[in-house]
């Protein structure tokens, strides 16, 4: 290699070190700040106390790794399904039951039908708009009986046309926990197979760099923007230092 080669070979070095380090923080505060965001997108929905957030915050740390999700992936599923049944005019407590049902569903109902847990998601959301062929393409059938069915068990009064969309968002809720019953058995009985274990394993170790990364954040934060303030002005330097000895192994 000549002199100029053997330059450069040092500075990939320290710049790949330098890298992986970042990268590695990165990661870290990433996963921060992801969970940090699920965090506070059910506290827009529910507020920062209060029973029903009590309720959400108790599911995600009984069941969000036993479904293989990290704590951020349960919240941030809650926090959308709450913003919808709330939007519905469905009460504070009601809307958090029927998020966390669902949003705990919706990994049973996709390992269940063989499709990615989105496609599960976004059909038990249009459930509670009253739109069911999604679950019906995942051969989940919910007929009128079905929905008269829950209305009764529910209390629910008077001709389908005439209920509040709180009212539909409810019975098709019941309906659909109703019928998917198999799904949720067939989870049970699975639930201690490998894929599993490995989703929760996976999801676990998510946990763990948000922890991680929260503890590091502010400690990480400040250097980063005193490093960011002062990069360019040291690069202006360096390259000052540097260019002559440049131009010396060009030369060579």
């Amino acid at each position: 290699l000549s002199l100029l080669g053997l330059a450069k070979a040092g500075l990939d070095v320290v710049t790949g070190a330098i890298g992986a380090v970042a990268g590695r923080f990165g990661d870290l505060i990433s996963a921060a700040e992801g969970a940090a965001d699920a965090g506070a997108r059910v506290e827009m929905v529910w507020g920062g106390t209060g029973e029903a957030i009590g309720f959400v915050a108790a599911r995600a740390k009984e069941q969000a790794n036993a479904l293989g999700l990290s704590r951020a992936a349960y919240l941030s599923n809650v926090g959308a399904l709450g913003q919808l049944t709330k939007s519905l005019g469905v009460n504070e407590l009601a809307a958090a039951g029927i998020a966390t049902s669902f949003a705990e569903l919706a990994p049973k109902l996709a390992a269940y039908a063989g499709v990615e847990a989105e496609v599960a998601s976004s059909a038990l959301e249009g459930a509670l708009l009253g739109k069911t062929k999604g679950l019906a393409a995942l051969g989940i059938a919910i007929t009128d009986a079905d929905k008269a069915t829950a209305a009764l068990r529910l209390g629910i009064q008077g001709e389908m046309k005439d209920w509040t969309e709180a009212q539909t968002a409810q019975v098709l809720y019941a309906a659909a926990m109703e019928k998917t019953k198999a799904a949720q058995d067939a989870w049970a009985g699975n639930s201690g197979d490998v894929e599993v274990s490995m989703q929760r394993i996976r999801a676990s170790i998510d946990d763990a760099k948000a922890a991680i990364g929260e503890r590091l954040l502010p400690i990480i934060a400040p250097l980063v923007q005193a490093f960011a303030d002062k990069l360019p002005r040291a690069i202006d330097t360096a390259m000052g230092v540097i260019s002559p000895f440049f131009t010396f192994l060009q030369q060579s």
